[in-house]
């Protein structure tokens, strides 16, 4: 091998390296077909190379509403409308800090702490919104029910998702990600926009050419993800050649790559779809429902018979009009029916026991969302916990795969481009936000006005005079998420106001008395007037 050969060798790690793992991700493909293909085809994982997926219909829509059904339920739990998914406390260090200076100060730091921790936590809630990073997301839920696998790219401050036929990815022992390669296929004209230099140099490349060349003009693209040390290292590649400008380097804990796999075997490095564990159910019911759709068309068809040996000719019969009189005998003609009906009915309570078991699964029995804008916090509460005891923990294990990584990684963007303040390191902590405890800042606020409650119920209203109304109010509006900044008046506005009323009070209560006294001199002088006698007299 000449040093070309070598070198060249030695660029393509990324391509090599992903055709070696392919072979072992074949039966979670395998698997995953077999799932979509009674939920939801579309989704299947396929080949970049094999073209266009064939068309396939399902004989029942259960597969597909109970899959949707169920990741939306997950979606609103994971990342809840109007409520930020993510806490943020003050470090061990920096709460000690706060403690000692209100212990000298005496003034409420924490309420002002946990105020401006609040914003932060809404500027994170926002640039979901405005991202759109939710709708991405859903489809990444439906590949993880139905395949059990799912690749996010937090590049460029939005979010893509890969199927499990478009990447591999490489575990340790216990389960940590260690390395991970995506595919994807490009035109040209891209890697053109994108490295003017780096396609300046392929196009010396033959195979670059001849890949251009081809019908669909596609090149392959890998994206090399692989943890080194206390930080994670991308770069891409195209025809064996690293693209320099796709060189970069994301923290441990904010990486660019988040792999979701939340049901796994040990020693695997690929995860298992929930509906996997009842497929059994909805092959039967495709088959069933296949069944009685083709015995149904069978029924439905509408022939009639006429004896050949009988006096009615089938010529009258055909062409006949309604009412009109004709020679014959009607035992000579004879409908056809499909004698199948205990047949059907079996089946259809076959269908009818299996339909049951797969809304107890997929959640469409006990739902307490409304088909509304905004739901309750009652109702989320109720979802969360439904979640929680019917998928064993299966969000729990979301919140350590997809929302703690996802968090760090909107906090490093938002502090990139200025959207967050730049903190000391280590000065706050981060907690996701799950199962029950899925209303975020709400849930303080019940805990809050539940023990305002107990306090009232046990000591009566003596107990109000020892709360600093102040402080409650802040606290209140901080789980509420509610921005307090020129809401309420300062202590000099409530002095002002207090003097002016009053003030004006005074003015009410003098003015009148003043009126009556001035008309009562008034009086006297004209009276003292008339009794001087007139002059000249």
């Amino acid at each position: 091998m000449n040093k070309t050969e070598t070198a060249k060798s030695t660029q393509s790690n990324a391509a090599s390296r992903y055709e070696k793992f392919k072979s072992e991700r074949q039966s979670y493909i395998d698997r995953a077909k077999l799932v979509c293909a009674v939920t939801i085809p579309s989704i299947s994982p396929v080949e970049l190379k094999t073209g266009a997926k064939e068309l396939h219909y399902t004989s029942q829509g259960l597969g597909a509403h109970g899959t949707n059904n169920l990741a939306s339920k997950l979606m609103l739990a994971l990342l809840p409308l109007n409520t930020p998914f993510v806490r943020f406390y003050p470090s061990e260090d920096v709460q000690r800090e706060i403690e000692e200076a209100e212990a000298n100060t005496g003034e409420a730091i924490q309420s002002t702490i946990d105020k401006a921790l609040a914003k932060q936590e809404s500027k994170v809630r926002e640039d979901v919104e405005i991202s759109g990073d939710r709708v991405k997301f859903f489809a990444a839920l439906k590949y993880i029910l139905t395949g059990g696998n799912a690749l996010i790219d937090t590049a460029y401050n939005q979010m893509r998702i890969f199927n499990l036929s478009s990447y591999v990815v490489k575990r340790d022992p216990r389960g940590h990600v260690l390395e991970t390669i995506t595919h994807e296929r490009v035109a040209p004209a891209v890697i053109e926009e994108k490295d003017p230099e780096l396609y300046e140099a392929l196009l010396k490349d033959p195979d670059f050419l001849n890949a251009a060349k081809k019908d669909d003009g596609e090149i392959d693209i890998y994206t090399h993800n692989q943890r080194k040390g206390n930080k994670w290292e991308v770069y891409q590649e195209v025809c064996g050649k690293k693209v320099p400008s796709s060189h970069g380097s994301y923290p441990l804990e904010s990486p660019r790559f988040i792999v979701l796999a939340p049901i796994r075997v040990d020693g695997e490095d690929y995860g298992r779809a929930y509906i996997e564990e009842f497929v059994g159910d909805l092959i039967t019911l495709e088959f069933l429902t296949r069944s009685i759709k083709e015995g149904a068309e069978a029924a439905a068809k509408f022939l009639i018979f006429v004896n050949p040996n009988g006096v009615t000719v089938p010529e009258d019969l055909e062409n006949g009009e309604n009412g009109d009189v004709l020679i014959g005998d009607s035992n000579d003609v004879s409908s056809f029916q499909l004698d199948k009906y205990a047949d059907f009915r079996v089946a259809r309570e076959t269908i009818e026991s299996i339909e049951r078991r797969l809304e107890r699964s997929f959640l469409l029995n006990a739902s307490a969302r409304r088909d509304a804008e905004r739901v309750t916090a009652e109702e989320i509460r109720f979802m969360a916990t439904e979640l929680e005891d019917v998928l064993g923990g299966f969000y729990s294990v979301m919140a350590e795969e997809f929302q703690r990584p996802y968090a760090h990684r909107k906090l490093a963007q938002l502090r990139r481009n200025g959207t967050l303040k730049n903190l000391p390191k280590n000065a706050i902590k981060l907690s996701v936000v799950t199962g029950i405890e899925a209303l975020g800042r709400g849930h303080d606020r019940t805990r809050l006005v539940g023990f305002i409650k107990t306090l009232y119920d046990t000591m009566g209203g003596e107990a109000f005079k020892r709360l600093n109304q102040d402080e409650l109010i802040k606290r209140l509006a901080t789980a509420d998420g509610i921005d307090t900044e020129g809401l309420f008046m300062t202590e000099d506005q409530i002095k002002a106001e207090e003097q002016a009323m009053q003030q004006q009070q005074m003015a009410q209560q003098v003015t009148p008395e003043v009126i009556k006294q001035g008309g009562q001199v008034l009086q006297k002088q004209m009276d003292q007037q008339n009794q001087q006698p007139p002059q000249g007299e």
